[in-house]
Formats: structure tokens, sequence, C-alpha cells
């Protein structure tokens, strides 16, 4: 590395001036469009070929990309295929969004690796080699590289359709429209299942209160004394009702994770309707209406810890 090199700087507008000019000049009627450009060049930092069961490569590392609109970009890449050597199309293949060059990228093709493939495993079925690394610098000043690319960009600019990034943000997009339902249905299904012994013994246990504190019988059993039958009816009404409305709000706003059903607002609410339930019960204020505020405090709450997230994240 020369002392000339290392004592230089990057000319970062003058750079970027040229690639704005280079993309105007050339760029015909696809002036402007972000979606074509240029492959300026590849710094690639690691690979493998390997014949030893198929043909297979792969090789890791920068792409650098100058698009119609004058816009210098890059993305790290890792592409793969059946062919020794890689033959595949980097661009396409990459696996991230290509982003705007920092004034840190503009030297970076000045140091490309010019190691060969070396033999690290040979045996009956075929032969792997890696790409060894060996950096050097070619150029007398930084982000020369880039100029002369920027110097030597010909022809109509290509595509920069990049169809593996769009495959993965599809199916990134499929599965979290996904995910929030599926993360829903478990909790649900859950409180269903133990919503079954729930309303079993509950009237069996106020009728044990009952039995003890005569005066909570009002509430408890509203109907008279023989009636904690009618327990079984109101109640297998109110805890479907209330699991359902706290999946639904689930759906509706944007909780965290493993809270879209049963949050500790929703628990705090249903406790605190049920200690409600047992006062009225033992000051003898109550009836039948008693029984609708812990499944009713729980759905409020729950709803109100939705609208606070809601208002967090707009």
């Amino acid at each position: 590395m020369s002392e000339d090199y290392e004592s230089s700087t990057v000319d970062t507008d003058g750079i970027r001036d040229l690639a704005a000019r280079t993309a105007a000049s050339i760029a015909g009627i696809h002036a402007g469009d972000r979606t074509r450009g240029w492959v300026l060049g590849m710094v690639v930092d690691e690979g493998a070929r390997d014949t030893r069961s198929g043909d297979w490569s792969w090789e890791a590392g920068s792409i650098y990309v100058l698009r119609a609109d004058g816009t210098l970009v890059c993305a790290d890449f890792r592409a793969s295929g059946p062919t020794v050597p890689l033959v595949v199309d980097v661009v396409a293949s990459l696996e991230n969004p290509l982003t705007p060059m920092s004034d840190r990228h503009l030297s970076a093709m000045d140091r490309p690796n010019f190691a060969d493939y070396e033999i690290v495993e040979r045996d009956a079925s075929g032969v792997r080699f890696e790409l060894g690394r060996n950096f050097q610098v070619r150029v007398q000043r930084r982000g020369d590289a880039l100029t002369e690319a920027l110097m030597q960009v010909r022809g109509e600019p290509r595509s920069l359709d990049n169809v593996e990034y769009q495959r993965r943000s599809a199916d990134m997009a499929r599965r979290k429209r996904w995910d929030r339902p599926l993360r829903i249905i478990g909790p649900t299904a859950l409180l269903m299942v133990l919503a079954i012994p729930v309303w079993a013994l509950t009237p069996v246990v106020a009728y044990v209160i009952a039995f003890v504190f005569p005066g909570v019988y009002p509430t408890f059993f509203w109907a008279g004394r023989n009636r904690e039958g009618d327990l079984y009816p109101l109640l297998a009404v109110l805890l479907p009702t209330m699991i359902v409305s706290l999946g639904v709000l689930g759906l509706v706003f944007p909780y965290r994770d493993g809270e879209e059903v049963i949050s500790p607002a929703g628990i705090a609410g249903f406790a605190g309707g049920l200690v409600l339930l047992l006062y009225q019960a033992f000051a003898q204020t109550g009836g039948q209406f008693s029984w609708y505020w812990p499944p009713l405090f729980a759905v409020v709450a729950h709803l109100g810890l939705g609208i606070v997230r809601k208002i967090r994240d707009t």
C-alpha cells in the first residue's frame, strides 16, 4: 500500500457528482428510475467450490451499484448455485435491499480480494476449494476504484429487481399476517378449555359459601335458596362471551406478543370484578347483575390496555 494512498482522502462530493452526471448522460429513457442501474463491482470476502456431491459454489461479499437516478447503493450478499465456478445473478439473489452508500463505502472497492481458490479437501468423490484472503490496494488514492468503475459505465441500465429479497419479504409478510391470529387462537382455546371446570365448579363453590354465609344468597342465587342451578346458563353465556371478546381485541389492537388474549390488565380487571362481586354479596346489595362484573371488568381493562398501546404506536 503506497504512502500516497494512506495520506489521501475520499473526494466524496466529486464521486457523487460523477455518479449523478454519469447516470444522467447514459440512462436515456430510464433516467431517474430507482429500479434500474449498473453493477459497478463486487468485493468477494469468502467463498467455496465443491464437486464432491455434485457441483456447488457459494460466495459472500459486497456489491456496489449505480442506480439510474444517480444514487450509489450497495448491499452485502451471499450467493450460491449448482455450478463451479459460481454463475448467478447476484443482484437478483440478494437477501437484503440495496441501500445508499455511506462515505465509508466509497473506498470499499479499493481493496479487492486477489486470493485464489485453494484445495482444502479431496476424496474419491471430488474436491472442495475455499477462497483465501489476500486484500490489496491497487489504486493511488482513496475512492479511485469507484471513480474508474463509474467512468467505465456503458449501455442501458439493468433491472435491479431483487427477486430473493422480494420473495423473503413476501414470505415474512405472509407469516406475519398469520402469526398474530395463530398466537390468539392458542390462548383463546386454552381459556375455553379452562372455562369448563370454572363453569362446572363455580355454582358448587358459591353454594358452599352461601351455606356458610346465608346472607350472600340474594347475590349468588338471586332466585332463591333452591335455585343455584340458574348459575349454569348464566355462566355458559358470560364466560365464552368474555373469552371471545378478549380474542377479538387481540386481533384489533397491538398488544405485546403473548398478551393478545391474556394480559396483566385483563387479569387485574377480572380480579377487581370478582372483589366487587364478593363485596356486594356480603353487603347484601348485589344480584344477578353482580356476576357480570368480573368478565366485564376484564374486557374493559384489556380494551383500555389496547387503546393505550395503539396511541403509543401512532
